[in-house]
């Protein structure tokens, strides 16, 4: 590749990546719908030191309880804090959705094309209710993992190929998080009844929910 078509490349990556960063800030300021209010009580919890289903009752993937609680560490507990938070998250999101479409095809023009046929369609279509949804955030480490897929049919030494091994098994864990099945933390749930049964007697300031 020339110098000409390097820099080609990257002007159609920056827009591309521009366009979609601008469409999802205009999401920041929206508002919360019930299901990130109830993810937010998660987070708020366990900053105040409790624990996930004992002290707040609430069938939400533990993942995004805990991209919540980092969020709001970050930028603040309310909407633009925690839309800035997935504003970030998107935007390596859309530079990992370049890198994808690199290694899926030489042409660098088509590759641009990533981000936008992903983050961008999501922010295109989100209304309040689904932005910061486990779905939406499981496109980066989904991303990550096809990334490392496509880089593994590469020639590479044995230390490199372990170390994007390790990166695939974090990327996959980070995804079992986010998406971690209901029924399993009805099962754990159950099982710590007698816990929670203490716990609602020694912090009782602590708020509890219920979701149907």
């Amino acid at each position: 590749m020339t110098v000409r078509q390097r820099h080609g490349a990257s002007a159609y990556t920056g827009l591309a990546l521009l366009v979609t960063l601008g469409l999802g800030a205009l999401h920041v300021a929206y508002p919360f719908s019930a299901d990130q209010s109830q993810t937010l009580l998660g987070a708020q919890a366990l900053e105040r030191g409790g624990t996930l289903y004992v002290d707040l009752w609430d069938l939400r993937q533990p993942g995004t309880v805990f991209c919540y609680f980092l969020a709001d560490r970050l930028f603040g507990h309310l909407e633009i804090g925690i839309h800035l938070f997935e504003l970030c998250w998107m935007a390596v999101t859309a530079w990992v959705a370049v890198r994808v479409g690199r290694e899926l095809t030489p042409n660098t023009r088509l590759a641009a094309l990533a981000p936008l046929l992903t983050v961008c369609m999501y922010y295109a279509h989100a209304t309040p209710w689904e932005l910061t949804q486990p779905e939406a955030l499981l496109m980066l480490p989904l991303g990550v993992c096809l990334l490392i897929a496509l880089k593994d049919q590469r020639p590479l030494s044995s230390s490199s190929r372990a170390s994007i091994w390790l990166a695939f098994g974090i990327a996959s864990g980070v995804t079992a998080v986010i998406r971690i099945r209901a029924e399993w933390k009805l099962g754990t749930s159950r099982s710590a009844t007698p816990r929670r049964s203490s716990a609602l007697k020694r912090r009782s300031s602590y708020t509890r929910t219920s979701w149907t």
